[in-house]
């Protein structure tokens, strides 16, 4: 996903397909860029905040169900564009 510095929204359930049985109970983000970019889960939709640096890094969205301790993983690639040069 390319971003362009401030907000950006990302439906999460159009990137997982429930198994058999169980339907998917909700989402994590793991986000390990926390100085590159805030990133929230709010229902079903992934929102991203930059933090002003251009770059391109990546973070996870987990999907989860109750009924079993299934887990299916998601990398989201983000690149931020539209910096100031502050030098």
């Amino acid at each position: 996903m390319t971003h362009t510095v401030g907000t950006s929204t990302i439906a999460v359930n159009t990137l997982f397909i429930s198994g058999s049985g169980a339907a998917i109970a909700g989402y994590r983000v793991i986000n390990n860029e926390t100085s590159f970019v805030t990133a929230t889960i709010s229902g079903t939709n992934l929102v991203l905040s930059a933090l002003g640096t251009c770059d391109t890094r990546t973070i996870l969205v987990e999907a989860f169900q109750n009924s079993s301790s299934c887990v299916a993983v998601q990398y989201i690639q983000i690149t931020i564009i539209g910096c100031q040069n502050t030098g």
